[in-house]
C-alpha cells in the first residue's frame, strides 16, 4: 500500500513539475505539484476499515482529497481567474465600477494618465460602438517592472512587444501595459474587450480591424481622429498595389495590415458607423460588409486618396499627454 500510495504521488509530482515547465513557472508547479503528490499519497494509501458502508472517511483521505483539490486549483487558476492581478504588489489608482487602473509604486503617473485618458477615449469609442462603453468591464494593470511584467505574462501564459491582451474564464478581462508601448498600445489591446462587449460575438476580422484602427490616434481640431496611416504596419493601405479578395481576407483575418487597411478606408469614407450599426442590430457580419458595397471603390481608394490620409509616428489621446 505503501509503495502504491508513494507511486501515485510521483506521478503527480512529476505531471504538475511538467505543466508549471510548459507554462513557464517551474516554481508553480513544484507548489502544487506537492500539493498534488501528498494529496494523492494520503488519499491512495489510506488502509480499508470495515466500518460499514455509511462510516465516514478517514481524515487522512479527507486531508488527501484536499490537498488533490488545491493543488489542481492552484493549477488552473492562473488561466482561469488571473491570479496574478492580486499576487503581485499592485495599487488601484483608478476605479469607477466597471474600469480599474492597476500600477506598482513606479506606474502611478503612467496610471494617473491612463485614468485621466479614460473619458477621452469614450467619447471617441461610443461614435464607433454606441452608448456604454464606459460600462464595459476591463482592468488595466501598469506592469512597470520585470518582475510584476513576468508574473502577468507567465499567469496570462501570453506576451507581446505591445503590452497584451487576456480574457479569464472568471473576473474582468486585463490589458496589460509594458514600458514603452504607447497609448496605441493600449487603445489596440482594449478594443479586444470593448468589440464583444457593444458588439456580440463576431467573427475575428472584426475586433481584430477595430484593434488595428484604434492603435493610431490624435486630437484634431478639439477631437480625437483616428484618420491616420500607420508607419509601422507594413504593408500599410497605400503600399497595396495587388487587388486581394476582400471576402477571403476578412474570412481568414490573418493580415492585420491588410484588416487596418480596410477599416482606415471605412472610416475614410464614413462608411464605419454604418456597418457597426448593423453589428450591433443583430446583422450578421458578411451581410452587414455586402451592403456597404465597398467593391470596386475599395481598390480605387488604394491607389489614390489613400494617399492623402497623413501618417503618424505615435498616438495621443491629448496633445500634452505624456508618454506610456
Amino acid at each position: 500500500m505503501a509503495l502504491r500510495a508513494f507511486s501515485f504521488g510521483a506521478v503527480g509530482l512529476v505531471l504538475a513539475l511538467l505543466y508549471g515547465a510548459q507554462a513557464h513557472t517551474i516554481r508553480l508547479g513544484l507548489a502544487c505539484g506537492l500539493l498534488i503528490a501528498s494529496g494523492l499519497a494520503l488519499g491512495v494509501g489510506v488502509e480499508r476499515r470495515q466500518r460499514g458502508a455509511l462510516a465516514p472517511p478517514p481524515l487522512s483521505a479527507v486531508l488527501g482529497a484536499v490537498l488533490l483539490g488545491l493543488g489542481i486549483a492552484a493549477l488552473v487558476a492562473p488561466h482561469a481567474i488571473f491570479l496574478p492581478r492580486w499576487l503581485v504588489p499592485l495599487e488601484v489608482v483608478f476605479n469607477d465600477g466597471a474600469r480599474r487602473v492597476l500600477a506598482g509604486e513606479r506606474g502611478r503617473e503612467a496610471a494617473q494618465a491612463l485614468a485621466e485618458a479614460l473619458p477621452i477615449y469614450d467619447r471617441a469609442f461610443t461614435s464607433w460602438l454606441g452608448p456604454g462603453v464606459e460600462r464595459c468591464a476591463v482592468d488595466f494593470v501598469i506592469a512597470d517592472d520585470d518582475e510584476t511584467l513576468g508574473a502577468l505574462e507567465r499567469g496570462a501564459r501570453s506576451r507581446g512587444e505591445f503590452g497584451f491582451f487576456h480574457a479569464p474564464l472568471v473576473g474582468r478581462p486585463v490589458v496589460v501595459v509594458r514600458p514603452g508601448s504607447g497609448w496605441g498600445g493600449v487603445t489596440h489591446h482594449w478594443m479586444y474587450a470593448l468589440a464583444p462587449c457593444r458588439l456580440g460575438a463576431q467573427p475575428p476580422w472584426v475586433p481584430i480591424g477595430l484593434a488595428t484602427l484604434a492603435e493610431k490616434h490624435a486630437p484634431v481640431d478639439g477631437v480625437l481622429s483616428f484618420r491616420f496611416r500607420s508607419d509601422w504596419r507594413v504593408p500599410d493601405s497605400v503600399q497595396r498595389t495587388a487587388p486581394r479578395d476582400l471576402a477571403l481576407e476578412l474570412r481568414e483575418a490573418n493580415d492585420q495590415g491588410f484588416l487596418r487597411s480596410f477599416f482606415l478606408y471605412l472610416l475614410d469614407r464614413g462608411a464605419l458607423p454604418e456597418l457597426l450599426a448593423a453589428l450591433r442590430a443583430g446583422v450578421p457580419a458578411h451581410e452587414a460588409v455586402a451592403r456597404l458595397r465597398v467593391e470596386p471603390s475599395w481598390h480605387a481608394w488604394h491607389g489614390g486618396d489613400a494617399h492623402a490620409i497623413p501618417m503618424l509616428p505615435g498616438a495621443r489621446p491629448r496633445d500634452d499627454a505624456p508618454q506610456l
